[in-house]
């Protein structure tokens, strides 16, 4: 099975799943660990999920928030990167792209191509309409 972790810095995690999941559903598959939030250290919330993970038998995706954050780095020392896509810059475009993904399609390459994808996602509105064009976008 493909599993997805997201990991955060306070609450981001927690509610950008939910975001996804209002959009997609419930995601069985998709976990997060919302680092800083309690008295639990972050490192011991990521290796009691970590040890939850069979990784000969599911692949696991981890995206952080922020790449030179402290959670990242944390997961980087946690984690072999050789079994672990570890991807950073969080943001819902790329988790729904995620969420599509097959287990057999969750590589290292696919993920790459999610990555340019999503920022397709990341664009100034202004540049994207025409004069008036905004009321088409009454809901």
């Amino acid at each position: 099975m493909l599993k997805i972790l997201l990991v955060s810095h306070g609450r981001f995690a927690e509610g950008i799943k939910d975001a996804a999941e209002i959009i997609m559903g419930k995601q069985e598959n998709l976990s997060f660990i919302n680092a800083y939030t309690n008295d639990v250290p972050f490192e011991e919330q990521l290796g009691t999920y970590l040890s939850s993970v069979d990784l000969s038998v599911d692949k696991l995706i981890i995206v952080a928030d922020l790449f030179g954050g402290s959670v990242n780095q944390k997961t980087m020392l946690k984690v072999d990167l050789d079994q672990v896509i570890l991807v950073t810059g969080l943001c819902l475009p790329l988790l729904l792209e995620l969420l599509m993904l097959s287990e057999d399609n969750a590589t290292e390459e696919s993920v790459r191509k999610i990555l340019e994808v999503s920022k397709e996602g990341l664009l100034l509105v202004r540049d994207k309409i025409k004069p008036n064009q905004a009321d088409d976008f009454d809901f």
